[in-house]
């Protein structure tokens, strides 16, 4: 039980850091492509 148990913290730690990797990176995405509408708003 002890392996599973291991695997299975393991394996969540993965899926939260993903989780905060691609809302990190959808949150740049976004930022950068409103910021770009703006400068070609402003252009």
């Amino acid at each position: 039980m002890l392996p599973s148990s291991s695997f299975l913290s393991i394996y969540t730690l993965i899926i939260l850091w993903l989780s905060c990797f691609l809302f990190c990176s959808i949150k740049n995405f976004f930022f950068l492509f409103h910021r770009g509408i703006l400068v070609d708003c402003i252009l």
